[in-house]
């Protein structure tokens, strides 16, 4: 995957011209507010190799999405975890594993939170938890 480095240096919103929503990771009443972060599993092979499947990721609903994060989304009548990325102005859904196709973002999107840590496993060969941080 290559993108432009100029995309990532824009100073305007990655979602300038579609509608962004944040919703709360877990219902009220569950014991989480909407503001917390929360831990998912990873099923399937997209997000190979760098997110194995049964990988458990943290989530932080609270940290912006942005060109190259990943992220927890809502699109299209799914909810799924892709990278997001910026090309020639244009907003995708992005697969790591080259066997899914980008998904170009035309409608509504809502982003359940960004990926900020992958928990060590010693079933994956994670000998530490691997933290993400985006500039």
């Amino acid at each position: 995957m290559t993108t432009s480095s100029t995309d990532s240096k824009s100073s305007k919103s990655p979602f300038e011209n579609i509608p962004i929503e944040i919703k709360a990771a877990v219902e009220e009443g569950g014991g989480c507010t909407s503001k917390a972060p929360f831990a998912l599993q990873v099923l399937g092979s997209s997000m190979e190799p760098e997110f194995l499947d049964g990988a458990v990721i943290i989530i932080d609903p609270n940290h912006p999405a942005t060109h190259g994060t990943y992220v927890v989304a809502d699109y299209d009548g799914e909810t799924t975890f892709r990278q997001f990325v910026i090309r020639d102005n244009r907003k995708y859904l992005v697969a790591l594993n080259d066997n899914y196709p980008d998904v170009e973002i035309t409608s509504e999107l809502t982003i359940r939170g960004v990926i900020t840590q992958r928990s060590r496993s010693r079933r994956h060969g994670y000998k530490k938890a691997k933290h993400y941080t985006y500039s």
